[in-house]
């Protein structure tokens, strides 16, 4: 569950050693989040996985402490931001843990706090709006709605798309300041699926055989942008 609300990857438990005879075994079990690592001793697989993912829990408790529970994602997801060296990190070795947690109480981004999947439904998109940061929030709707205009445009077909022009992008860029991801993919050819990485996810469909794959991306995006603008408004 933390990981979860702190938009951490999931722990991964790995044996490290299986010794001792077979009427007293003795293992030993590591928990993985990221770049941290912990491990927990005991005569059985279970326990010596309880006692790494307490460590864990312990060390992140620790972090988020230390930072005024700041989003952690930040922290340990390295790949994120790539080279360290700008934030003066060496990159001839791995960074330490202190260099690792100084990095992390120096970060200061716009992701936030994906909201407590424990609330009631009916208080949900209140608990959305107040997860992202209220001027971000404001300045991604009056964008949205102006692409949502200049779409209306293409689908009363006073305009024509640019043969390069891909609405989808131009979509992604307006919801990337509030740290959302957007992925698409095409389905038997006819059917498009845009997808966003918020909690709960929003899933659209776009259908057309026959359709122009403009089209079939402006009505996408139309579909999108109401359901962004109704839960974050």
């Amino acid at each position: 569950d933390v990981c979860a609300d702190h938009e951490l990857m999931d722990p991964v438990y790995d044996t490290i050693s299986d010794t001792g005879p077979p009427h007293a075994r003795v293992f030993k079990m590591q928990c993985t989040v990221a770049s941290f690592k912990e491990e927990g001793v005991s005569t059985t697989k279970k326990q010596a996985k309880h006692l790494a993912a307490k460590r864990m829990l312990e060390r992140i408790e620790e972090i988020l402490n230390d930072g005024n529970k700041s989003n952690i994602s930040e922290l340990i997801d390295l790949e994120r931001f790539g080279n360290l060296k700008s934030k003066d990190v060496s990159d001839k070795s791995e960074p330490t843990n202190e260099q690792l947690k100084n990095l992390f109480l120096s970060i200061k981004g716009p992701v936030a706090k994906k909201p407590n999947l424990g609330v009631k439904l009916a208080d949900l998109h209140e608990k959305v709006k107040s997860a992202y940061d209220k001027t971000r929030r404001q300045e991604m709707l009056r964008s949205l709605r102006q692409f949502a205009l200049d779409l209306n445009h293409y689908r009363n077909g006073h305009k024509k798309p640019a043969p390069c022009e891909n609405f989808i992008d131009k979509f992604r860029e307006l919801v990337k300041p509030l740290g959302i991801e957007v992925g698409d993919a095409i389905i038997c050819g006819h059917v498009a699926v845009l997808f966003l990485n918020t909690v709960p996810e929003i899933v659209e469909l776009a259908c057309g055989e026959g359709k122009p794959d403009w089209k079939l991306q402006i009505e996408l995006c139309h579909k999108t942008i109401t359901t962004v603008t109704s839960l974050f408004s």
